[in-house]
């Protein structure tokens, strides 16, 4: 994937500052200070069933259908993706706190089909990408939370609802793809990395 330089949307407060695409690819997110050094070298979101595999499909890519908009009076950005194809429907919501530096992403999937289906969100993610040569990853198994981490640098990713699977490392973002991830309890010597969600059964 080419990483743009220009930005569609953006969000953050004093400290932090997430740059999204016209698909909702969060592509940059700059911390402690909005003029520092980015962090993200890649970040996919996908939804998934996790009783197959193969079944990935990326937010951002193109067999979804984009449209993006500023909540009214806000700083809160609304990517809505619609693939009638598969019946689905996600709307992405993104915004920072304005007292603490963390950034939400809020999703709500929406089945349009006619059967009931079973839907997982997965995530890939490679970060602190100002040296990947010296990037580390964790998973914190206390919060279920994924841990990119250099020196006094660390980023989390977690969610609201308890971790399905995760990998570090060993190609991480191919294995979110066919989405089945390996879960080893190790500390991964890489920037790569991958967490999955069971999000149940949706009626039509």
């Amino acid at each position: 994937m080419p990483k743009s330089y220009y930005n569609n949307a953006i969000v953050g407060n004093s400290s932090m500052l997430g740059c999204l695409t016209n698909t909702g690819e969060l592509t940059r997110l700059f911390w402690p200070n909005i003029d520092a050094p980015q962090l993200i070298d890649k970040f996919m979101v996908g939804v998934y069933c996790p009783e197959q595999r193969y079944t990935t499909m990326w937010l951002n890519e193109g067999q979804f259908i984009h449209a993006q908009k500023y909540l009214e009076n806000t700083n809160i950005v609304e990517t809505t993706m619609e693939n009638y194809e598969k019946g689905l429907r996600v709307i992405q919501t993104d915004f920072c706190l304005y007292d603490s530096d963390v950034l939400v992403r809020n999703y709500d999937v929406e089945n349009l089909s006619n059967n009931q289906l079973s839907y997982g969100l997965i995530m890939a993610s490679s970060f602190i990408s100002t040296n990947s040569n010296l990037s580390n990853i964790l998973f914190d198994f206390s919060n279920e939370s994924l841990i990119h981490y250099r020196n006094n640098i660390y980023v989390t990713i977690s969610a609201s609802k308890k971790a399905y699977q995760f990998q570090l490392g060993n190609k991480a973002f191919e294995s979110a793809w066919y989405g089945e991830l390996n879960g080893y309890d190790e500390i991964g010597m890489m920037s790569d990395g991958a967490l999955a969600y069971h999000l149940g059964e949706f009626m039509p």
